[in-house]
């Protein structure tokens, strides 16, 4: 019911959610168009009855590729499969090992395709030719109809599978070009034999590797014309294992010649004609079984009783609590061994009854607990506080729960605004997957290939002649092997504990280089040397505040109308800066916006204590607010000392820095000079130059004499506001 409406908004509601995450959520969704069509057929059942009616059903999305079945597959659970065992015994147990193979796509995507012929036969519903059934390791039976038609030139799997099996294989799908290769080879065929023309489908259809061969050849020699197209033919047709393009039918009958859609359209009416197929509209979205055998999760409240059926536990016996001191012993359903949990009275008659032992699945609770906490004291699942407050504005979490918690809290929240519960049509506006945090992992070696796993602080690190790790020792001399980088885990023990780098560097120095290690999405290597890093940048900015207190507190707002031309370059860095970090924050690159606020000090220390004291009031007040949170507690010390707290406010209260459209319009700009394309300096130009002051100014400057070597320029190549290349 969901899946249309999930899939609709995965591709046009979620803006704020990463192209990543909504592709994976398609694909789980998992719409395709196609035809659903039969097979007849005439195996009946130990009854004598017709099996699934005389009508084997298969699914396809490439309806032009009908034309080249030469086999069907089914799932062992198969009606056709079970019947075959039936049929003959022998080929029960090996039909029975191909249930082995897996539940899932992604299981059977990595096994070896496997397959029993049945000697059982379907009819073909366009040509009538019969053709086998196979059972396929490969087919699900919760998929579709648990069968699919086998088109090994044009379908990778069946290819590989026809290949083991030694099925025959039927080219149908050709490119204009084959065709025009085919009408050449004919043609010349006709001249060099006097023969009747081969036709395409004759063409593909002959022994490539026997008497073709040297007949071609001959052709090719007799007809200069038609050599290109018999050597491109022959190739295709010897080495191309299969095309799962899609192109024009060949070998069709009267569906040759025929784009995909129009070959989709006219096979698919044909067999609306004959009552054996229809377009179709399927996904691979299925329902979701929520009951689970384990101890942990919600229960189910329903009880069973032998004469009243399944009845629902009285709302005033609601909530069924799990037993507290039930400890699994880690085989079956742990709940049924509990008699105190599972015997009761049936609600209805009165006599003993047997609780619902599975539990629901953790994502029932996942999926809307969020929603709770906005309404906890409700007497309903939520009330209207709900709707003021989701839905949520920004979600982090991993990219692993892309396909089962994100997509079971969306329907689930579709499922409560059709039930009246709230207002709303989707959870999440905005999704943040973060990144991972890895470390270098080192181990020592166990018994029978086992790694005994070392944390990275208690090794002193050896290096190859490169300089790379190669290795280590612990305090003991014991020798310690490199084991790469990886994402920070328990098990490898290559995890930091955020309370060291508290003690150790303080909670800002920690936030500081969390921050700056790499964007939200990204994933980065720790480094304890960048920490350090971090550590030296906030003392300088405390160093600065420290050194220019006394400006900063007598000072007032800057006029830019006194400013040198060295103060108004500084305060455009610190307000161009200061423009980027806003844009970085609305992005959530906070990276970027810690490289901002190094730009904004860099720029600030560039001038000296006491040279312009209310540009570095400016500067601290902008650097501070924007510094804030990411480092909430350095800042609030120096804006309160400071002395902005009396005349701006609370730090949390202040407005947030904007740059000055003033600050940032330049009288003058520098352009990267390069001669001959390597950097040479800079040159300076009003920032009104056109691309003659522009050329001329390069021409003139002393690094094309020096670089140049008195040769005159042969070209100069101007990119605006970036760059000027003379060509000597």
């Amino acid at each position: 019911k969901y899946a249309e409406e999930l899939l609709d908004a995965t591709l046009h509601k979620l803006p704020g959610w990463s192209e990543r995450l909504r592709l994976i959520q398609e694909n789980w969704i998992g719409k395709s168009e196609g035809v659903r069509f039969a097979f007849p057929h005439d195996i009946k059942d130990a009854d004598g009855k017709l099996v699934q009616d005389g009508k084997m059903y298969v699914f396809t999305t490439r309806a032009d590729t009908i034309m080249g079945v030469t086999f069907v597959a089914v799932a062992p659970e198969h009606p056709l499969a079970i019947r075959a065992g039936q049929l003959n015994p022998a080929l029960a147990p090996k039909i029975d090992a191909l249930k082995l193979g897996g539940t899932t796509e992604a299981e059977l995507a990595l096994k070896e395709k496997e397959g029993v012929a049945t000697g059982l036969f379907v009819t073909h519903p366009l040509t009538g030719e019969k053709i086998e059934v196979w059972v396929g390791n490969y087919v699900l039976i919760i998929y579709g109809d648990g069968a699919v038609m086998g088109v090994p030139a044009h379908d990778e799997r069946d290819w590989n599978f026809a290949a083991k099996y030694g099925i025959p294989v039927k080219t149908v799908i050709g490119s204009e070009q084959l065709y025009r290769d085919c009408l050449a080879v004919s043609n010349a065929y006709q001249s060099a034999t006097g023969g009747a023309p081969l036709s395409p489908t004759e063409l593909l259809n002959v022994n490539w590797n026997g008497d073709i061969a040297g007949q071609l050849a001959h052709i090719a020699r007799v007809s200069p014309e038609a050599s290109n197209a018999v050597v491109g033919l022959a190739h295709q047709m010897r080495h191309e294992h299969f095309s799962a393009e899609r192109g024009l039918t060949i070998n069709s009958g009267k569906f040759d010649r025929l784009t995909f859609q129009d070959a989709v359209n006219a096979i698919a009416a044909d067999l609306a004609a004959k009552g054996l197929g229809e377009k179709k509209t399927t996904f691979r979205l299925r329902d979701w079984g929520i009951s689970r055998q384990r101890y942990w999760g919600t229960p189910i409240p329903v009880i069973h009783c032998d004469d009243c059926g399944v009845v629902p536990v009285p709302e005033k016996d609601l909530p069924v609590v799990l037993p507290e001191h039930h400890i699994p012993d880690g085989s079956g359903n742990p709940l049924n061994k509990d008699e105190a949990f599972l015997k009761c009275s049936c609600p209805k008659c009165g006599k003993p009854a047997r609780r619902e032992t599975d539990t629901m699945d953790t994502f029932v609770d996942s999926a809307w607990y969020y929603m709770r906490y906005t309404s906890a004291n409700a007497d309903t699942m939520v009330d209207a506080r709900n709707d003021y407050w989701m839905p949520m504005d920004q979600y982090i979490g991993g990219i692993e729960h892309a396909v089962l918690h994100l997509l079971y809290a969306r329907f689930w929240t579709k499922a409560m605004r059709d039930m009246g519960l709230l207002k709303f049509d989707e959870p999440f506006k905005r999704m943040t997957n973060h990144g991972m945090l890895l470390n270098h992992i080192f181990y020592t070696p166990g018994s029978h290939g086992a790694k005994n796993y070392v944390p990275p602080t208690d090794v002193k690190l050896t290096h190859d002649e490169k300089g790379h790790i190669n290795g280590g020792t612990l305090e003991d001399g014991t020798p310690v092997l490199y084991g790469g980088i990886g994402k920070m885990g328990k098990s490898e023990k290559n995890g930091v504990d955020p309370q060291d780098l508290i003690d150790k560097y303080g909670a800002d120095t920690a936030r500081l280089y969390v921050m700056f290690v790499g964007g939200p999405e990204d994933a980065a290597v720790w480094s304890d040397t960048a920490v350090e890093g971090a550590m030296r940048f906030l003392r300088r900015v405390w160093t600065y505040c420290a050194d220019r207190a006394a400006d900063i507190a007598n000072a007032g707002a800057v006029d830019a109308a006194t400013l040198t031309a060295e103060q108004k370059a500084t305060r455009f860095e610190l307000h161009s800066a200061l423009k980027q970090s806003n844009f970085d924050y609305e992005r959530q690159q906070y990276n970027t916006v810690v490289s901002a606020s190094m730009k904004m000090l860099n720029a600030l220390e560039a001038v000296k204590p006491g040279a312009c004291p209310s540009l570095a009031r400016e500067g601290a007040s902008i650097l501070l607010r924007t510094l804030a949170p990411v480092t909430p507690h350095i800042t609030y010390k120096l804006w309160s000392d400071l002395g902005f707290e009396k005349t701006d406010g609370a730090l949390l209260d202040t407005e947030w820095p904007q740059p000055d459209a003033g600050a940032l319009v330049q009288d003058e700009i520098k352009l990267v000079l390069q001669i001959n394309g390597k950097t040479r300096g800079e040159i300076v130009v009003p920032s009104s130059a056109d691309k003659a002051a522009i050329e001329a100014a390069a021409a003139a400057s002393a690094e094309v004499a020096k670089f140049g070597e008195g040769r005159a320029p042969k070209k100069i190549i101007v990119v605006p506001g970036r760059l000027v290349n003379v060509v000597v």
